[in-house]
C-alpha cells in the first residue's frame, strides 16, 4: 500500500481515503481505532495528527501528552497535546530555547542530576545529598554575580577546597562585613575606607587622603588619622614629626632611672639605646645599656639615682 511499509496494515476504522496524497481515516463510536505497523515507515512529506504521538511501545495508553517509551512523568506540568515526555536520554545537536522552566531530576532529588558540555567531558551537576550545584571545570562570569537575596538577612558564603581545607568569604549580615578565613594576598595597593571615588595611589592607605611625604610602592603605608600601636613600634629609618598637626609632638610615658634598669632586664639587639623622659630629674634623657649609664641630649652624664 505504502513505500516503506512492509508488514500489514491493521484497521479498526470504517473508511480509509488517499486524496492527493494524503492519507486520512475516518472512524465512528466510542472505540478509539489506531493502526498497528509491524516495520518501517518512511514519511517524505509533513506528518499532522490531531491527537497525541507516541513511540516505544505497540500498547497505545490514551494520554493527554505526547510521549517517547512508556514511563509516566512525574512532574505534574506534562499534560496536554502541546508536551512531550521523553523516557530516557535526549541528545540536540544544536541550540535548546526554553521559553519557561527547566526541570531537571526529582523533587526531592538524591542522584547527582547533571548538565553534559563538550562533548560529556564536562558538567554541570546538583549533588543532591550535599544540597548544592558542583562544576567540574573552571566558571567564567562576563557580568555580575548575585549571593544571596537583596532582603537576605542571613550569612552568604563563598567555600573554597571542599572537603579538605575549606576556606571561606563569608558575607555577615549582622557584623555588615565581609569575613575571610584566611590571609589575603594581593599584588596591588590596598586602600581600607576608601570609596569608589578615592584617587588611585601606588602606596597602601588608611582612609582616602593623598600624602605628601614620598610614598610610592606597595611597601609604603599612609595613616590619614591616628595610628595606636599597644605594644613595640620598631622604626629601621628616620622618624620624623611634620607640622600638619597642631601642636606637632611625640609623647612619652614617664620614666626613671630604675624603670629603665628594670626594662633593660630583657631587651633585644636593636633596644641597646632607650630614650626616655626622667619624671625625677625633668628631662629627656638616654640610657646606654652596654655602659650601664645614663646621658643627656648633648652626651653630659647623669649620675645614677635610685629612689626606691
Amino acid at each position: 500500500m505504502g513505500r516503506g511499509i512492509n508488514n500489514k496494515i491493521l484497521f479498526s476504522i470504517i473508511a480509509v481515503a488517499f486524496v492527493g496524497g494524503l492519507f486520512s481515516a475516518a472512524y465512528a463510536g466510542s472505540i478509539m481505532p489506531k493502526i498497528t505497523l509491524a516495520g518501517d515507515v518512511d514519511v517524505l512529506g509533513n506528518l499532522a495528527t490531531a491527537r497525541t504521538i507516541q513511540t516505544g511501545s505497540t500498547t497505545f495508553l490514551p494520554t493527554s501528552y505526547n510521549s517517547m517509551g512508556t514511563g509516566t512523568p512525574t512532574s505534574g506540568i506534562v499534560d496536554t497535546i502541546d508536551d512531550l515526555f521523553v523516557t530516557d536520554d535526549l541528545e540536540v545537536f544544536d541550540d535548546v530555547h526554553v521559553g519557561d522552566t527547566l526541570f531537571i531530576g526529582t523533587n526531592p532529588s538524591t542522584s547527582n542530576d547533571s548538565i553534559f558540555m563538550n562533548d560529556g567531558t564536562e558538567r554541570i551537576f546538583w549533588r543532591g545529598l550535599a544540597d548544592r550545584f558542583e562544576m567540574t571545570s573552571d566558571l567564567g562570569i562576563q557580568h555580575d554575580l548575585f549571593v544571596g537575596t537583596f532582603a537576605s538577612n542571613d550569612d552568604d558564603t563563598i567555600t573554597f577546597d571542599l572537603p579538605s581545607t575549606p576556606q571561606t568569604i563569608t558575607w555577615d549580615d549582622i557584623e555588615t562585613r565581609f569575613e575571610i578565613s584566611n590571609e589575603v594576598l594581593t599584588s596591588g595597593p590596598i586602600c581600607a575606607g576608601c570609596s569608589t571615588e578615592a584617587n588611585v595611589v601606588t602606596y597602601n592607605r588608611m582612609n582616602a587622603g593623598i600624602s605628601d611625604h614620598g610614598m610610592f610602592g606597595t611597601s609604603d603605608l599612609y595613616v590619614s588619622d591616628d595610628l595606636e600601636a599597644n605594644d613595640d613600634l620598631f622604626v629601621d629609618g628616620k622618624l620624623t614629626v611634620a607640622g600638619l598637626v597642631d601642636p606637632p609632638a611625640i609623647t612619652f610615658s614617664v620614666e626613671t632611672h630604675d624603670s629603665k634598669k628594670q626594662l633593660a632586664t630583657d631587651v633585644e639587639d636593636h633596644e641597646e639605646v632607650m630614650v626616655y623622659w626622667n619624671t625625677e630629674n625633668h628631662q629627656m634623657e638616654v640610657y646606654v645599656l652596654a655602659e650601664d649609664a645614663f646621658y643627656t641630649f648633648d652626651g653630659t652624664p647623669v649620675p645614677y639615682k635610685s629612689y626606691r
